[in-house]
């Protein structure tokens, strides 16, 4: 059986992605293996079990740190909408706000929206 079912530098950046260096990388490792025996032990071949930890453990977890950091560097890019002294700008803002709340706007998430309207609350 193979000690090591994905590359060194597979498990340094997953490492990296999740705990953001390689300090826990021989954690990691052990983590990695052990699901890997896991996998064999029910009887799923070797190449088999390398590509579903190399898929779980390598490829998601990379992609998810990948995905969340964009979310986070998008979500720093949002200014919240400024209150204004004019009523009727302000409701119309709130109008807004509620087209927003439904889906209808530009905001994606929840958090967006949070901190669009974050002086309205």
């Amino acid at each position: 059986m193979m000690d090591y079912p994905v590359s060194e530098a597979s498990l340094v950046k997953a490492c990296t992605a999740l705990y953001g260096d390689d300090s826990k990388v021989d954690e990691y490792r052990q983590t990695v293996r052990g699901a890997f025996n896991q996998l064999v032990a029910t009887g799923m071949n070797e190449t088999a079990a390398r590509e579903v930890v190399q898929a779980q453990y390598i490829d998601e977890v990379v992609e998810g740190e990948r995905q969340r950091r964009a979310h986070e560097d998008r979500l720093a890019t949002i200014t919240p909408i400024p209150v204004p002294d004019d009523p009727d700008e302000y409701d119309a803002i709130l109008e807004q706000g509620m087209r927003e709340m439904n889906g209808d706007g530009e905001c994606e998430t929840e958090e967006e929206f949070q901190i669009r309207y974050k002086n309205f609350f």
